[in-house]
């Protein structure tokens, strides 16, 4: 991966063997641009690509930084932050032992050591995010997982920045990302039917759409919502 810029749009430049087609894409929350190409494009080409896409490029950031944050960025006293699609307040509190973060209300109170770095308060708040979604998602899937007939053989959570989830057909693993803990639970609920789909439907297809269709008739509006 390498930094570029054409035009004063910064860029990730990522090539990728086997590639046919070049892709841009703008991640949320800060609008970075990562661009993957083909092995044998020249730069002049991507440049180009990058450049023919400028307006949706900063149609897309514009959008990002005008959203409220989703997630603690100094976790301090006071922060805000987006948790299952409403707007938490983070409280941090200093515990020589018997540390346990929980939530009270709409604030979560963040239980650390004393002295507590800022990776130290952000570890003690992904672990909650991982246990809080895991609970939800040991609720939901056995639901959608008998009323489709398709079961999967196990889930990991994992930090994923440009996927919500994937599945390995061979094996029917998911990986759920960390962050849908941030968004609403209908989104959770997509997810999981959308990757429990894809252990009978492998790509995004006709078959794959009606059988989205059939389970969440609202799956393409709540699917706008992850960002």
């Amino acid at each position: 991966m390498s930094k570029r810029v054409v035009n004063g749009i910064e860029y990730d430049l990522v090539r990728r063997k086997g590639m046919k087609n070049i892709r841009v894409v703008v991640k949320a929350p800060d609008g970075n641009v990562v661009v993957s190409a083909p092995m044998n494009m020249s730069t002049n080409a991507i440049e180009g690509f990058v450049e023919s896409r400028a307006e949706w490029i900063a149609r897309c950031q514009r959008k990002y930084r005008s959203l409220p944050k989703r997630e603690p960025v100094d976790f301090i006293d006071g922060e805000s932050f987006t948790l299952w699609g409403i707007e938490r307040k983070l409280a941090i509190v200093e515990k020589t032992r018997g540390r346990k973060t929980h939530l009270e209300d709409n604030v979560l109170v963040l239980e650390v050591s004393p002295g507590a770095n800022l990776e130290a308060r952000r570890k003690a708040f992904e672990d909650y995010l991982r246990w809080t979604l895991g609970n939800a998602i040991d609720m939901i899937m056995p639901k959608w997982e008998e009323k489709t007939g398709l079961y999967c053989s196990g889930y990991q959570i994992r930090k994923m920045s440009s996927r919500w989830g994937s599945c390995t057909v061979k094996t029917r693993s998911i990986r759920f990302a960390l962050r849908l803990a941030e968004y609403s639970p209908e989104c959770l609920e997509m997810v999981i039917v959308h990757e429990l789909g894809h252990i009978k439907y492998p790509d995004h297809g006709a078959g794959f759409k009606s059988y989205m269709d059939h389970n969440i008739p609202a799956w393409r509006s709540i699917q706008k919502n992850l960002i």
